[in-house]
């Protein structure tokens, strides 16, 4: 089976003087499995909640096909970048308005980069091609293109996003007042959305 799996491990903050605002810090590991090749696409340290609370927002529209036309053998990152460049080229102001309006929701909803504000991963589109999943990238340190199964990926980073909750609350629920009630919130959230998923 291919599979993609986004890995959370909570972490001390490793910079002194600064520990109160970085408090839901981790290690945020990407990894791709197909059958004969194992491919770690991100290891990184960040702070995490944003990260899930940014899933748990666009999580029902991973598995939605894209606005736009995907070629054969086209990734959906080659697909996007040819949509913004024919956009780019188009002299009717308003209709390139309401496309380039189009093109940025679809990033924002599959682009892994807006779960990570603030870090240099690059542009990693996730989302449907052809009725299948799929990662890919066409930036120029990151160009991949794997397929995988969707259902799989968004049932599994629901388990790792409360799996880090649940971590964090042990480690620090304690010791930070002010998040506690935000990490609450978001298990509250993950629960309701696998009891969706499991009834859909």
């Amino acid at each position: 089976m291919k599979q993609l799996k986004i890995k959370l491990n909570p972490l001390p903050y490793p910079y002194e003087g600064e520990q109160k605002r970085y408090e839901d810090w981790g290690n945020i590991k990407l990894v791709y499995s197909g059958n004969t090749e194992i491919k770690e696409i991100l290891n990184f340290e960040w702070n995490v909640l944003p990260f899930i609370e940014w899933y748990l927002q666009i999580i029902n529209e991973l598995e939605k096909s894209p606005p736009f036309e995907v070629k054969k053998n086209e990734s959906l990152a080659e697909a996007l970048i040819r949509q913004i460049e024919i956009i780019a080229d188009c002299d009717l102001e308003n209709d390139e308005d309401d496309n380039y309006d189009i093109l940025y929701e679809f990033r924002k909803n599959h682009d892994l980069s807006f779960g990570f504000k603030g870090t240099s991963i690059g542009s990693l589109i996730i989302g449907i091609n052809n009725g299948e999943g799929e990662i890919s990238s066409t930036d120029y340190d990151i160009k991949i293109a794997y397929q995988f199964e969707i259902k799989e990926f968004l049932k599994y980073t629901l388990k790792e996003c409360y799996s880090f909750a649940s971590e964090w609350y042990k480690l620090y629920g304690s010791l930070y007042e002010t998040q506690r009630e935000r990490v609450r919130n978001l298990q509250n959230k993950i629960n309701i959305l696998s009891i969706n998923m499991t009834n859909s």
